[in-house]
This record gives C-alpha cells, sequence and structure tokens, in this order.
C-alpha cells in the first residue's frame, strides 16, 4: 500500500542531489514506522548514519540534529558514520550526544571517536563512535586506501561485552 508523508524542514542543495533535514515529519496510510526496541541485556545495537557533509564542528544546529537523530536510534552500541570531515567534528557529536543523554536524565553513551583521514576531494572520512564501556576495540583499519578510492571502507573489529550467558562477542563491522 501506499503512505502519504509530510516534512517540513530547511532544503538543501550540493553534489547535485536535494536533502530535506525534516524537522517535523508524519506518515499517514501503509506501513506505520516502529521505534527502534531497546536491547535486552545480552544484545548489542549497530547502526549506520550518513551525516551528510557533517564539516562544522561549531553548528550547533547540526551537532542537535545529529544527537537527536543518534538518540532516537536508542544510543547504539556501534555506529558507522559517513560524511565526518575531522576527529574533532566526531569528538564535538560525542560530547553533544553526552550533554543530551544528561538532560534527558539518561545514562550518557560516553561514545569515543575512531576517524581515520583519507586524502579525498570533499575532505569527507567515514568514521564510528562506540560506547567505551561495553566496546573494546581490538582493531581499525581502512581497506581499499588507495588514489582510485574517493572513500575508503573502515572497518571495525571489536569485543562487545556484556552477561556471560552470550557476550562477549567478537564482531567485525565494515
Amino acid at each position: 500500500t501506499f503512505a502519504t508523508v509530510s516534512a517540513s524542514g530547511p532544503l538543501g542543495f550540493g553534489a547535485r542531489t536535494y536533502t530535506l533535514l525534516p524537522a517535523t515529519l508524519s506518515a499517514s496510510g501503509g506501513m506505520s514506522p516502529l521505534a527502534v526496541s531497546v536491547a535486552a541485556a545480552n544484545q548489542f545495537t549497530v547502526a549506520s548514519l550518513n551525516l551528510n557533509q557533517f564539516l562544522d564542528a561549531s553548528d550547533d544546529a547540526r551537532l542537535g540534529k545529529a544527537s537527536l537523530t543518534i538518540a532516537a536510534m536508542g544510543l547504539p552500541d556501534i555506529i558507522g558514520l559517513q560524511e565526518v570531515e575531522t576527529l574533532a567534528v566526531l569528538q564535538r557529536l560525542a560530547a553533544r550526544i553526552d550533554a543530551d543523554a544528561t538532560a534527558a536524565s539518561v545514562v550518557p553513551p560516553a561514545y569515543e571517536g575512531i576517524h581515520m583521514e583519507h586524502a579525498t576531494a570533499d575532505g569527507l572520512d567515514v568514521a564510528f563512535l562506540v560506547k567505551s564501556g561495553p566496546v573494546q576495540q581490538v582493531s581499525v583499519e581502512q581497506i581499499a586506501a588507495d588514489a582510485a578510492t574517493e572513500h575508503p571502507s573502515l572497518v571495525l573489529r571489536a569485543l562487545v561485552s556484556g552477561p556471560a550467558t552470550s557476550l562477549p562477542q567478537a564482531i567485525t563491522v565494515i
């Protein structure tokens, strides 16, 4: 079935693509969106998010929207991020997420930023935010990081800890 989506917010244009950053969003008809379930004690969560040219760590509006988006995802244990400029931007986002969580009386996730610089024309890279408590980084490496690859993949190998009945689990996220 078809759905009707209504959204309002700033419209951007870059790299021959329009991007809507919705301030309000509603859907009717068709399938209903479902909230992300809170992970059980024996589970962990992994998410992916394109931050759409996340360049400026001083842009409080974008930091706030990214923080709210990640909170709506349920503060996943590991988040693969696309289009992040620098480690400083990533660290500022992690600090904003912690501040927003504290203000909402939620335990802050204490994300650690993982970013490897690559010489790209647009200065944007892939990165990870990982919860520093349950996630222990084993290794991080770029693959296909040659001149022919505009945005090489970042591979995270980690150990996620938790109850002895099902965790720890060794995982690889690309």
